[in-house]
């Protein structure tokens, strides 16, 4: 039975609406160079969703040979947080939030434009979900801006060789866009989330000489779902994606031994099914320990040897790579 403050929740997130925080606001180009929005997030109401679209504006001149994805390349680093230091996107990459729960909580591939080498306009919209609309209770978490005076959303962008493997005189002029999904109402004084969405980067693997990653621990993690990219590059979520790189996964602690483990093939078509995805996803698993649409079943992360373990296929050369990309949820500060 719902308590009264979860009926409440539910409500709230039945009456919400978009609100814009940045139009065309200037973004720093330069390579490496980072620009933070923090000015305009409402205070009050729950925040479900940021959308962030990155617009470049490209004069061409002599580059030629566009990256494919490139603009997702671009995007090396978003990263988000209240000002009392909790933390909702740790420096992800574009790509890594659009090709694992962008298209897994949307069913699809978010839109953006791959680039060509023609002066022109190119946009990506980036989605960032705080809640879990794959949930029974997705609205259990969310961004209560209650408790901040500031929220920052920062973009780190890369080069020009992101996009073109030869950039020649090309030049660039960028701007943003920031949009929220927020309750129409502020949020009423007895209604709590459980926690907040972190979305958390772990160390790229060379898997030929490491067969498994120890996932970061602490005492107010909870892992709802760990999104693996298997590809040729040494990046985080870079280079062609593969499925020949791993034969199958598994999540272990020195705790309770196996708390996944599961044939690589099989679970990426598992994933198509259970995600009601268009396609399944080439070079990417999602080892999800709330498949059960419960945010109680989460994977407590402060186990003795947490890891994620892995064999890979017979004969695997050097050159590829596996990058993970964790949904958790953490506990508010003074409830950790």
């Amino acid at each position: 039975m719902p308590t009264q403050a979860q009926i409440k929740l539910a409500q709230l997130r039945s009456n919400v609406y978009e609100a814009n925080v940045e139009k065309g606001a200037a973004v720093n180009s330069a390579a490496g160079g980072r620009t933070e929005f923090k000015n305009d997030f409402p205070k009050g109401p729950a925040i479900y969703e940021t959308w962030l679209r990155i617009k470049i504006d490209l004069t061409v001149g002599t580059a030629a040979t566009p990256i494919t994805d490139g603009i997702l390349n671009y995007i090396k680093q978003i990263h988000m947080k209240g000002d009392n230091g909790e933390v909702f996107v740790d420096n992800i990459s574009a790509r890594a939030l659009i090709m694992g729960p962008g298209i897994v909580k949307g069913g699809s591939v978010p839109a953006f434009d791959q680039i060509a080498a023609a002066t022109a306009s190119y946009r990506v919209d980036i989605p960032i979900y705080h809640w879990d609309p794959i949930m029974k209770r997705g609205e259990d978490l969310f961004i209560d801006t209650r408790r901040y005076n500031e929220i920052k959303l920062a973009v780190t962008l890369g080069s020009l060789s992101d996009l073109f493997t030869s950039p020649g005189t090309a030049s660039v002029v960028i701007t943003a866009d920031v949009d929220v999904v927020r309750s129409k109402d502020d949020l009423p004084a007895d209604v709590k989330a459980i926690g907040y969405t972190a979305y958390l980067s772990q160390n790229v693997i060379d898997p030929t000489t490491v067969a498994y990653l120890n996932l970061n621990r602490a005492s107010d993690v909870y892992y709802k779902r760990l999104f693996m990219q298997t590809a040729s590059a040494a990046g985080f979520w870079t280079g062609p994606n593969s499925d020949v790189v791993l034969l199958n996964t598994r999540v272990t602690s020195s705790d309770d031994n196996f708390h996944f483990n599961t044939d690589w093939l099989q679970k990426k078509n598992r994933d198509k099914q259970f995600f009601g995805l268009e396609a399944a996803m080439t070079g990417r698993n999602v080892i999800d320990f709330v498949r059960d649409k419960s945010n109680k079943s989460a994977l407590y992360s402060d186990r003795n040897n947490l890891r994620l373990e892995w064999d890979t296929v017979a004969g695997l050369a050097a050159g590829s790579y596996v990058s993970c990309l964790a949904e958790t949820y953490r506990k508010f500060k003074e409830a950790a």
